[in-house]
């Protein structure tokens, strides 16, 4: 234990010195099996375009931005796939690429899946809680304030951050989101408690979205507004479920309206 720990230090002295958005070693979420690990599982599933299925064993890869363009914020992005299967490597390098230049420490986190788990919301959840506690405990070395860390999800994703920005105690509850295409998996919008202390939520979903309904995307906000807490709803008419599942570079595209939005609720300031 003590050798890993010595070799994750020297991985990351490296990182924060490099020039450009670099990858430390894919680090385990938990010290030994993931809680409620059930017997022999089975491996993990490769499947089409870097997605991965039947995943027991959660990962979280970071993405460092060099020491001198960091902006002491965090992004934790959350992939989807029905809980079924998650596309969280070409999703983690896509948000690498572009927030990373930018300045974002970037982290995108392999939950487990609903096969081989027998209580997949329960899962997700404890595997996002735990990145978060990853994510603020290395804040000094890595460059992060630790009161800026959000998560950015899409579809069910999405829906793993919503349970878990209204219902995880504080000290793991992201200090932002971002959710596209919110998936409702068989939730309903008042079944989540959103108050005061609720994190402020960057809602992104298309009119003609018919794999996760527009109308659960409007309710949220309808709360969220009614706990006073900030919110903003990024509607497009055309995309339907995949409209935000890339990361474009144009000044009207989703990061560049989503990184805006955090300039003007203060997640975004002078490297640590």
């Amino acid at each position: 234990m003590r050798l890993s720990l010595v070799l994750l230090f020297l991985s990351i002295t490296a990182v924060l010195h490099a020039a450009e958005p670099a990858v430390v070693s894919p680090l385990r979420l938990w010290p030994g099996d993931a809680p409620g690990l059930i017997e022999n599982p089975g491996p993990e599933v490769a499947e089409a375009a870097g997605r991965v299925s039947n995943v027991s064993v959660p990962m979280l890869d970071v993405y460092l931005p060099p020491r001198d363009k960091a902006n002491g914020t965090a992004i934790i992005i959350v992939s989807g796939g029905g809980y079924s299967r998650l596309a969280a490597g070409p999703l983690g390098t896509g948000a690498a690429k572009l927030f990373g230049e930018q300045g974002y420490a970037v982290f995108s986190l392999k939950y487990r899946t609903r096969k081989p788990s027998t209580d997949i919301l329960k899962d997700a959840v404890a595997d996002g809680e735990q990145a978060m506690r990853i994510v603020r405990s290395h804040a000094k070395e890595w460059g992060i304030d630790p009161q800026r860390v959000g998560m950015v999800g899409f579809s069910a994703g999405a829906n793993l951050i919503l349970n878990l920005a209204t219902t995880a105690p504080a000290e793991t509850r992201p200090d932002f989101v971002g959710l596209a295409a919110t998936w409702h998996y068989n939730q309903k919008s008042s079944a989540f408690k959103i108050d005061a202390k609720t994190p402020p939520a960057f809602f992104m979903h298309a009119t003609d979205d018919e794999t996760a309904k527009r109308a659960f995307t409007e309710d949220l906000v309808a709360a969220w507004k009614a706990a006073g807490v900030p919110v903003e709803l990024l509607s497009r008419e055309k995309g339907g479920h995949m409209a935000f599942n890339s990361f474009p570079k144009a000044e009207d595209a989703w990061p560049a309206l989503f990184t805006a939005w955090l300039g003007k609720i203060g997640k975004v300031g002078a490297a640590k």
